[in-house]
């Protein structure tokens, strides 16, 4: 009878060598990809800061907003119906097409440097611009992460509706959705 532990390290040595090998090809994968997936973890704030740096890497000197740092719904209402300034949508993207805000601006906290990137000449005229930004509803941090990054950049008046699409829609508000 042969030696059972033979056939064992034999097979644990093989599955070993296919993990090294995959996990090379990985890292290799990735070094070509652009841009390469980063290997630590970064919240969501952190990527953000990143993201906002890279447009403006000076710190912003910022005055004392006009507008209030929270919208209640009914200011929020008034901001959107009256066109007071620019409204933006942090949620995905997906959900912004689907249905949003009348007039909002799709601004997903995940894609904030291209999402500004598309918005650079509109946002970039007026610092002073008032500009209101919701996202889901009031436990979604993204409205808020993005008013902060919108605010390191220089803009002024920047507020968050924080009871967001979820007590917008349950206010029967109108919506509309992308083509």
């Amino acid at each position: 009878m042969k030696n059972p532990l033979k056939f064992l390290r034999k097979d644990t040595l093989i599955f070993a060598g296919i993990v090294v090998a995959a996990l090379l090809t990985g890292l290799l994968v990735n070094h070509f990809r652009k841009p390469p997936l980063s290997l630590n973890y970064a919240s969501k704030e952190e990527r953000l800061n990143v993201a906002v740096a890279a447009i403006s890497p000076r710190p912003a000197v910022i005055p004392v907003p006009v507008l209030p740092d929270q919208l209640t719904l009914g200011q929020f209402s008034d901001f959107v119906e009256n066109r007071g300034g620019l409204v933006l949508d942090a949620r995905y993207r997906i959900n912004h097409q689907l249905a949003h805000v009348p007039g909002a601006i799709s601004f997903p906290r995940d894609d904030f440097a291209e999402a500004y990137a598309a918005l650079k000449g509109r946002l970039e005229s007026d610092r002073s611009q008032p500009i209101a930004v919701y996202c889901d509803g009031k436990d979604c941090e993204d409205s808020q992460l993005v008013q902060k990054a919108l605010r390191d950049l220089g803009y002024t008046q920047v507020a968050v509706f924080k009871g967001g699409w979820s007590e917008w829609t349950r206010a029967g508000k109108p919506k509309e959705a992308s083509r």
